[in-house]
């Protein structure tokens, strides 16, 4: 009986160990293949998976809209020149995103229209061409 209940309480720390590294490493195993096979598809250099985005949408009431984005950089573009940028980028996304409305965000072709926007946005701000697709990783809108 001792030996199922330390196996038990053995499990159980394992278990939430594995809970907590997955929260603290951000994106699944699944999100980094899939931004893996993304990258190569496009024949861009690399993709930069960015934190959340948790905005208001336009148009008042309750609505609101929950986005995990990557960018799809340019060949040569490195995750530092990024990193050195990531104020201007995460400005210009969460100021077209909350400029939205559900309706602009409900249909497949208004996600696209998005995505363009986003990148024509995110290279303004930087001054640079440095993303060249955008790539929608969650997107719940409410």
């Amino acid at each position: 009986m001792e030996r199922r209940l330390i196996w038990a309480l053995v499990l159980g720390v394992l278990f939430v160990l594995v809970l907590v590294t997955k929260n603290m490493l951000g994106l699944t195993t699944l999100e980094r293949s899939i931004l893996a096979s993304i990258s190569n598809e496009s024949g861009s250099d690399a993709s930069y998976p960015l934190d959340e985005f948790l905005v208001n949408l336009r148009g008042g009431g309750d609505h609101y809209l929950r986005a995990t984005i990557a960018l799809g950089l340019r060949q040569g573009v490195s995750d530092d020149g990024v990193k050195e940028k990531l104020a201007p980028i995460r400005d210009a996304i969460v100021t077209t995103l909350s400029a939205k409305t559900l309706a602009d965000l409900s249909t497949p072709e208004g996600k696209e229209a998005l995505k363009n926007e986003l990148r024509i946005r995110i290279n303004s701000a930087v001054g640079d061409d440095m993303v060249e697709k955008i790539y929608l990783m969650s997107f719940a809108t409410q």
